[in-house]
């Protein structure tokens, strides 16, 4: 059932598509795990090494956000849970790939900003004074890294 054009994320889109669809997803509580290795490690399916694989994320997530009203689910929550993955994507690449990175910030932007940082106190005290895109970038010069 994963669709096969994608290059990462398989597993994402066919859990949404199962919930789209009415299947009901239960959680299970023990260290049941279903892996299929077919790749080497360099390349490995899930693997966010290149600009193509997070234009393929970015691309779900913007399908995700067009079907959540088809299927009745677009209440504030889905919108911030999209919104937080995408600037998270913006935090983790914005060094390494500040092109893809910046097509984050700017879709966690359109679909529901502020983005409400989960965190230490320093996130809970200046993301009010300085929106989350500054206190992230402020927590890095402070701290001296990424």
């Amino acid at each position: 059932g994963h669709d096969e054009n994608l290059s990462i994320n398989q597993d994402v889109e066919l859990v949404v598509r199962a919930i789209f669809n009415g299947l009901k997803i239960k959680a299970i509580e023990d260290n049941t795990k279903v892996y299929s290795r077919s790749h080497s490690l360099d390349d490995r399916v899930g693997s966010k090494n290149s600009s193509s694989k997070l234009s393929d994320i970015l691309k779900l997530r913007e399908k995700i956000l067009s079907e959540l009203p088809k299927f009745g689910f677009n209440e504030k929550i889905f919108l911030e849970s999209i919104s937080e993955h995408a600037f998270n994507q913006w935090r983790s690449f914005r060094k390494s790939n500040p092109e893809i990175a910046a097509k984050f910030l700017f879709f966690a932007k359109e679909v529901s900003w502020p983005v409400q940082l989960k965190g230490s106190m320093f996130y809970r005290l200046t993301v009010p004074l300085l929106g989350p895109v500054n206190a992230v970038k402020l927590k890095g010069i402070i701290s001296g890294r990424d």
